[in-house]
């Protein structure tokens, strides 16, 4: 849990450095979301290594989230991914 709490904490650093306003556990219905970037409509989960045991589960939530708040861009960013490449992801992210 610490490296997914610290690269957690480096993406907010980065995100604060460039001027970009977030929140942290962003609320949609029952479902806490890791940042919200309002100016973006992004919600960005960040998935450490336990993620993968829950693939299924984990694309379930983000289709209910997204069905709630059809007008945010939901984006996943797996915990070791370059903070300049995940950044890039999330901020200039296109509808797939």
């Amino acid at each position: 849990m610490g490296s997914l709490n610290h690269y957690h904490n480096r993406i907010c650093q980065e995100l604060s450095r460039r001027g970009i306003l977030y929140m942290e556990e962003y609320t949609v219905g029952q479902f806490s979301i890791d940042i919200y970037l309002p100016e973006f409509k992004r919600l960005v989960e960040i998935d450490g290594w336990s993620h993968g045991l829950t693939k299924g589960r984990d694309k379930l939530r983000e289709q209910l989230i997204v069905g709630m708040r059809p007008d945010l861009h939901f984006v996943r960013i797996k915990v070791g991914t370059p903070v300049r490449d995940a950044l890039e992801r999330i901020l200039r992210y296109e509808e797939r």
